[in-house]
Parts: structure tokens; sequence; C-alpha cells
């Protein structure tokens, strides 16, 4: 996520058997990648690193779409609880990209629910004033 948001480019060191077949591990894990992307996609393309206004928060990476003004955080390390969000009288609302649930947000303090939602990596999208 860090990597490409910067523009950089991913290996997935995935290739052929020496009898032109894919491993089934490696398709069911770009399978994996592909249903991620396709709901949060919106988190990665078209979007660039975080402007420096928006300070990283430990066990997330930000990124950010500057045509949509929306930034995105990818939450690494699921906490029970709330986030301390440095840069939040920036935020309009916020919403779970995975399903769309909007977000208590309380000027600096994001209210996150209790069960980590079904997704390896879940994506915040706050919309900016």
């Amino acid at each position: 996520i860090d990597a490409v948001s910067k523009g950089d480019n991913v290996i997935m060191n995935v290739g052929p058997t020496a009898k032109g077949e894919f491993d089934y591990r490696a398709i069911e894990r770009l399978a994996d990648y592909g249903k991620w992307l396709k709901v949060n996609g919106e988190s990665i393309y078209g979007c660039g690193p975080a402007p420096e206004e928006f300070a990283p928060i430990p066990g997330t990476t930000l990124t950010y779409n500057p045509k949509t003004n929306r930034l995105y955080m990818h939450i690494l390390s699921w906490r029970f609880g709330t986030f301390q969000i440095p840069f939040g009288e920036r935020v309009k609302c916020c919403r779970l990209l995975n399903d769309g649930s909007e977000l208590k947000f309380c000027w600096n303090t994001l209210h996150l629910p209790v069960q980590k939602p079904p997704v390896v990596i879940p994506v915040v999208e706050f919309i900016l004033k």
C-alpha cells in the first residue's frame, strides 16, 4: 500500500511452474488481492502519499486522493476502541470502505467498531472539509 501510493510497483513473484501451470496457492493469493482491491481500490488508485500535514498514526498507513480530497487510513493493526486523529479539524465525516458504515467521529477521536471488519486490511475513508 505504502509503496504503490508513492508510485512504486509491487513485484508479486508469481509465475508458472516448469509445466506451465500456476501453483494453487499463488492463484488463491492473487484472488484474495483482487477481492480486497475490488472493495478498497479507491484507496489506492489515483492516490498518492498523504501530505505532510496529515501525521501518520502508529499501526496505519495513509494515502490521499487530491482530486476527491479524501484521505484513506489503512489499519494494519486493529485495536479496540479509539484512534486519536491529529488532523481531526479537517475531517467532515468518515466511513469504512468495506461496508460503507459511517464511523463515530468527535473532534480528534475516531471510534472503531468492537470487532474488526471481515477484511485483511480495513480502510477508513475520511472526507475532508
